[in-house]
């Protein structure tokens, strides 16, 4: 192996660390305050509910969404959930 191909292999080596290490997520952690959800669903005959949401789940292209106990099934793009 030539003294080129051996430094560049250690410069890809190092820029895959560096671009993995800024790797995080969006989501609250454990090690981050306690947030509080909110949701906002658009009805099919255009009222608005919301509330406190107590749990969600949204797939491809659906969102089940609990608020106040009641269960909403509908589409993702009815849905918006704020963390507050």
């Amino acid at each position: 192996m030539t003294k080129r191909k051996a430094i560049a292999i250690i410069f890809m080596l190092i820029l895959v660390v560096v671009l993995l290490t800024g790797c995080t997520s969006n989501q609250p952690g454990s090690s981050q305050p306690n947030y509080t959800k909110y949701a906002m669903i658009r009805m099919p005959d255009g009222s608005i509910v919301q509330g406190l949401c107590g749990d969600t789940s949204f797939g491809s292209c659906a969102a089940v969404v609990v608020i106040d106990g009641i269960t909403y099934q509908t589409g993702a793009e009815n849905v918006v959930v704020i963390w507050k």
